[in-house]
This record gives C-alpha cells, sequence and structure tokens, in this order.
C-alpha cells in the first residue's frame, strides 16, 4: 500500500512539474517561492500591525514571527534531517527546475509549514473570518514548490499539517502563559 502510495505521489509530481508546467506560470511560482517575496509580505505586514495603534499590536506580531522562527527552526533541523526524505530534483531524472534544487531534504517543505504557521496565528488571534481568505496563497505557495521541482506533494501536505499544529499550539500556549490576547477589531 505505501509503495501504491509513493508511486501516486511520484506521478502526480510529474504531471505538476512537466506537464501543467508553462513559460506564463514560471515567473508567478518563482515569485511565490521567492525569499524576497515573503520578506516585503512581512515587512508591510508588521508596519501594518504596528501602525494600526492597537495597544497589543507588538504582541501579535511576536505571536507571528515566533511561529514562523519556530516552524522553520523544527522542519529545517529536526524534521528533514530525522526523515531524510530526499527531494524529487536529487532522487529523479527529467525534473524540471527553474531555481536550483535546495538542500538534500524535503520532508516537509518549510515553505508549506511557515506559511501554514503565520496564517492560523492570524486567525486564531484575530478570530476573523477574513483570515481564512489567506489560504489561497498558502496553497498556492506549496503548489509552486511542486511545480518548481523541489518537493513531492506529501512534503507539502506534511508541511501545511506541521504549521497548521505550530501556529496553535504556538497560540494556545503563548497567548495564554505570557498574556492574555485582546480581539482585534476589524475596519
Amino acid at each position: 500500500m505505501l509503495q501504491g502510495i509513493l508511486e501516486f505521489e511520484k506521478s502526480t509530481f510529474i504531471s505538476i512539474n512537466r506537464s501543467l508546467s508553462s513559460t506564463i506560470l514560471d515567473p508567478i511560482m518563482l515569485v511565490l517561492s521567492s525569499e524576497l517575496f515573503w520578506l516585503v509580505l512581512g515587512i508591510i505586514s508588521s508596519l501594518f500591525l504596528l501602525c494600526s495603534k492597537h495597544r497589543s499590536s507588538k504582541k501579535y506580531l511576536s505571536l507571528i514571527l515566533f511561529a514562523v522562527t519556530f516552524s522553520d527552526l523544527f522542519c529545517y533541523r529536526v524534521l528533514k534531517p530525522f526523515f531524510k526524505r530526499e527531494r524529487p530534483c536529487h532522487e529523479l531524472k527529467n525534473v524540471r527546475l527553474l531555481d536550483g534544487c535546495g538542500s538534500q531534504y524535503g520532508l516537509p517543505s518549510n515553505h508549506a509549514a511557515n506559511s501554514m504557521a503565520i496564517v492560523i496565528t492570524i486567525y486564531l488571534i484575530c478570530k476573523k473570518k477574513w483570515a481564512l481568505r489567506l489560504l489561497p496563497l498558502v496553497f498556492l505557495v506549496g503548489y509552486s514548490r511542486i511545480y518548481l521541482g523541489v518537493h513531492y506533494p506529501g512534503d507539502i501536505l506534511f508541511g501545511f499539517a506541521i504549521g497548521g499544529i505550530i501556529g496553535y499550539l504556538n497560540f494556545i500556549m503563548l497567548g495564554s502563559i505570557n498574556f492574555k490576547l485582546p480581539k482585534l477589531k476589524s475596519s
């Protein structure tokens, strides 16, 4: 059964990476996976939060920063060395690469985990459904990692799950131990 799942995953990867690729989508997928995109998005979000004049905005920003930092370190330093699952670009032939292969191991995807940890933390802080509108962006980031040839679909799904758990636990543990979080009022 496990062999069947792995074969299905490889065929799904090949379909997305080779068959569904397009020169029109290439730059979009590169942007969605770029560190610069996330840095700019993070700076804009941080400035917005800090300029909101909400008395707890620095605490909220701290929760979000802790979620992404913990997610990134936990996935890269603990889970990837534990699972030792090679990236498809190291394992398969004829992988369509647009921006290099990355480190040796790919399970879980840090991009998927980090983006999900951020969105879940924001949702739990705000308690507003609008925060869930960020999920399509998270899913596009995950898709871009398969498209670019650096992750299998399972790496992405596991990254989403880990990021969601980290976002939730981050909010529960830090939100209740260090400070009580009031709800943000939407404008």
